[in-house]
C-alpha cells in the first residue's frame, strides 16, 4: 500500500498522484499536517517538505525518492 502524505496546492504532490496514476498504482492521501507527529515517528525524521511516501509501511522519502524507488521496482 502507497501512503502519500501531501498538502493543498503543492506541485511535487500532484506529480506523486499523477505518477501513481500512470503506472496504476492505488494510494491513499492523507493531510501531511494532521499526519506530522506519526510521520516524525514512522520515519524517523521531522518531515519538513511535502508529499511524504510510505510503501507497506516503509519510509521512502519525497517524490524525487519515489519516482527513484519505482525506477528499480
Amino acid at each position: 500500500m502507497i501512503e502519500i502524505f501531501s498538502k493543498e496546492n503543492c506541485a511535487q504532490c500532484e506529480k506523486e498522484k499523477m505518477l501513481c496514476q500512470m503506472k496504476s498504482l492505488a494510494y491513499e492521501e492523507k493531510d501531511i499536517y494532521q499526519a506530522l507527529d506519526d510521520i516524525a515517528e514512522r520515519s524517523g525524521q521531522v518531515p519538513r517538505t511535502a508529499p511524504q511516501i510510505f510503501v507497506d509501511g516503509r519510509y521512502v522519502g519525497g517524490y524525487d525518492e519515489f519516482a527513484a524507488y519505482l525506477k528499480n521496482q
